[in-house]
């Protein structure tokens, strides 16, 4: 069966998700804690006999209804952070992605189709991987923020070629460029389409921007960490939008990420 691409969405759920007031939902044989210690933000402490499991996001952060570039005609770009916490064992046993439903709650992302991930233990890159991955970054550390976004760009397949460098060689209206920031800096990207090992690579369908794609954290043995979807838009306590987040998320992607969403180089409503 293909990845679900029809599932409705309340219109409660699309002002949740504008606000980053985003739910979570925990898999049976998670071990562990998992709180929301403000709203859109979890907490999570797993137990060193943790299995592999795969927390998603209770709504898609990107819908196909609201975002798709070929009904909106803008770019979307769509993104969260990980915290882990200082008192973290070293190796940071946990990974981060997006995934088209349904995806097993068993498997880690990135090792199932529609899913792609980074892995923390060793900084791997999971693309409907059943391999072992493909170097993408250096492993995660105690302490530090790490972010992952994914931006969908219209694409016009019969504009004639630039002059410069191709950045895919792939035929499809959306290009989608992937990208990950560690404690609030750009720390890696990679188009979906880039051209890789045919005998290898398994298709990347359900990611292409045809589909709802939900946050996919996955965790085994102990790691204790957040998860933050909220991008602070609008005010924090009062304050304004840049100096609350200058004050609360330092060290933090989603600060300038919010910035350029003030500028406008984006919508900041979801398109009905």
């Amino acid at each position: 069966m293909p990845p679900n691409n029809k599932q409705s969405k309340a219109n409660r759920a699309l002002e949740a998700l504008d606000k980053g007031e985003i739910g979570i939902i925990k898999p049976r044989d998670y071990k562990g804690e998992l709180d929301r210690p403000r709203p859109g933000v979890w907490a999570g402490k797993t137990k060193a006999s943790s299995p592999d499991t795969t927390i998603s996001s209770a709504i898609p952060l990107y819908s196909v209804d609201a975002h798709s570039p070929m009904r909106t005609g803008w770019k979307k770009t769509i993104y969260y952070e990980v915290r882990i916490s200082s008192r973290n064992r070293r190796e940071v046993s946990l990974a981060m992605g997006y995934a088209a439903p349904p995806y097993p709650t068993f498997r880690l992302p990135g090792w199932h189709r529609g899913c792609l991930a980074v892995h923390g233990d060793d900084g791997s890159k999971f693309i409907n991987d059943r391999w072992g991955g493909k170097d993408f970054t250096a492993p995660f550390q105690p302490g530090q923020t790490l972010g992952l976004g994914m931006t969908f760009t219209p694409r016009d397949v019969n504009a004639p070629p630039s002059y410069g460098p191709a950045q895919t060689t792939a035929q499809t209206p959306i290009d989608v460029e992937v990208f990950f920031t560690r404690d609030g800096r750009k720390d890696g990207s990679w188009n979906l389409h880039e051209e890789g090992d045919a005998q290898e690579d398994l298709p990347v369908t359900g990611l292409e921007g045809f589909n709802d794609l939900y946050a996919a954290v996955g965790t085994f043995e102990n790691v204790e960490f957040e998860i933050v979807f909220n991008r602070g838009v609008g005010t924090i306590g009062g304050r304004s939008l840049v100096e609350g987040l200058q004050r609360l998320q330092v060290g933090s992607y989603l600060f300038g990420f919010n910035v350029e969403l003030e500028k406008g180089s984006e919508p900041l409503s979801i398109v009905p």
